[in-house]
């Protein structure tokens, strides 16, 4: 691959000397007379790198400098000056120098670097991009009611720097959102830590966030400018909520055994199963629920997503395919599928996560079909099934198109159901989510009927 560079110079000898430099190196040189010609030829010709002469227009090369600087961080930029006068052009940006006198081998080595440094700082930008699709709020899976809320909120947050606490049961991702919500933020290029509150002891759990005297810093300490993520805060000892409380209202630490204080920056995200208005039955002291519960996100729980099952078994199937690597199952029959989403998950996504990785590897390749996935959700749709002409009998007396007026007045309980199931997606104009939850069936289940009798949208 050729690159381009541009020198920047008036200087007809230093331009000669430059080209005779890079003779065989298989670089373009590319040359700007003035200041003013370079930004539409950095555009226009692709350029890999530029080097400034600072004489350029009668001394307007450093505020070139500054402006390219500016612009285009990304494009390395080498300034021809002699060792006594490179100090300005490093401090205005430029990556590496190179006297004037020796613009030969000496350029051809540092146009080398400034390239390789440009390749790394591009493939640095994409992997920071694909983690932020995959760590940041892309990664956070979800179009149900609940979820949408609880994103629009973590992305507010992420532009706001206040304490934020995730509500939810266990096993709703709150740490996933936690995470989330740090990659989005202006802190992602500090450390995330978090701290499981509820499953250390008070002395572990003490050391952990504010560290001992003499021995090792804390969380605190370690994520200063970073985030420090407490899960089950309200699983916090006496102690534990005094040093927190200094931390949140005066930005210092205190290491245990010390009376020495550390100042920190770190932002505190933290997570509860229990609902703040219920803390101080767990012995939260007020004054810290405030300062905690400043902004809170609620994430709701799977039985309160089932619009989202489809979409988070494929998001995790497709997330354990890729670490798994080649022959690994990579998608579902429907009818696995219509399973998934009849199991109710009451651990939420530990299990159903757990329940599509040992599907995967049963399926050993193939795609994951009924057969392969636990007993329990496998039960789930059988249920479903033999549950639903009860449902909507029980729903048939609210219903005029099912309503019996004489004993005389029976028919066929599929002639039934067929009309209930019509009735309804009229009445919803066809929203099938809608249509599920006012016969209280899941949606897998309005699909399979609508396909058994062969209903279709009148226009």
């Amino acid at each position: 691959m050729t690159h381009r560079i541009l020198l920047a110079s008036g200087d007809d000898s230093l331009v000669s000397r430059v080209r005779d430099g890079l003779h065989g190196s298989g670089v373009e040189l590319l040359t700007a007379g003035g200041a003013a010609e370079v930004p539409r030829l950095i555009d226009r010709e692709r350029i890999g790198a530029l080097v400034i002469d600072p004489r350029l227009e009668a001394g307007r090369g450093p505020e070139l400098l500054e402006r390219v600087a500016q612009a285009r961080p990304e494009l390395p930029v080498i300034w021809i000056a002699p060792e006594d006068r490179a100090a300005d052009g490093l401090r205005g940006g430029a990556l590496d120098f190179v006297d004037p006198e020796h613009v030969g081998l000496r350029l051809r080595t540092v146009l080398r670097n400034a390239l390789t440094h440009a390749r790394l700082t591009r493939r640095l930008g994409e992997l920071v991009r694909d983690r932020r699709r995959e760590a940041g709020f892309d990664g956070v899976v979800g179009a149900a009611p609940g979820m949408l809320r609880a994103k629009r909120l973590m992305e507010a947050a992420a532009q706001k720097d206040v304490a934020a606490l995730f509500v939810g049961e266990a096993g709703t991702g709150k740490r996933r959102a936690a995470r989330a919500l740090h990659v989005e933020s202006a802190r992602a290029d500090r450390p995330f830590l978090a701290i499981p509150c509820g499953s250390l002891s008070p002395d572990r759990l003490g050391i952990e966030l504010f560290g001992r005297q003499g021995e090792r810093p804390g969380a605190f300490e370690e994520a200063c400018g970073g985030t420090v993520f407490l899960e089950d805060v309200d699983r916090l000892g006496a102690d534990a909520q005094h040093r927190l409380l200094e931390v949140l209202q005066a930005s210092y630490v205190r290491r245990i055994g010390d009376t020495h204080s550390i100042p920190t920056n770190a932002r505190v995200l933290a997570s509860t199963t229990v609902r703040p208005e219920e803390w101080s039955a767990s012995g939260v002291r007020e004054d810290l629920q405030f300062r905690l519960a400043v902004y809170p996100i609620e994430l709701p729980s799977l039985r309160d997503r089932q619009d989202d099952l489809e979409l988070l078994a494929l998001d995790h199937l497709r997330r354990f395919a890729e670490r798994s690597g080649s022959g690994a199952s990579t998608r579902f029959q429907p009818q696995a599928l219509a399973a998934i989403a009849a199991h109710d998950w009451p651990n939420n996504l530990p299990e159903l996560e757990s329940a599509v990785e040992r599907a995967a590897l049963a399926a050993d390749g193939a795609a994951i079909d009924v057969e392969h996935l636990p007993g329990s959700v496998r039960e789930a749709l059988a249920t479903a099934d033999d549950a639903t002409d009860l449902r909507l009998l029980q729903r048939a007396s609210s219903d005029p198109l099912a309503d019996l007026a004489t004993k005389d007045d029976v028919r066929p309980f599929e002639e039934q159901e067929q009309r209930i199931l019509e009735h309804a997606l009229k009445c919803t104009n066809w929203n099938v989510l809608e249509t599920a939850r006012r016969l209280r069936i899941g949606r897998a289940t309005v699909y399979r009927k609508i396909e058994r009798f062969g209903l279709r949208r009148s226009s």
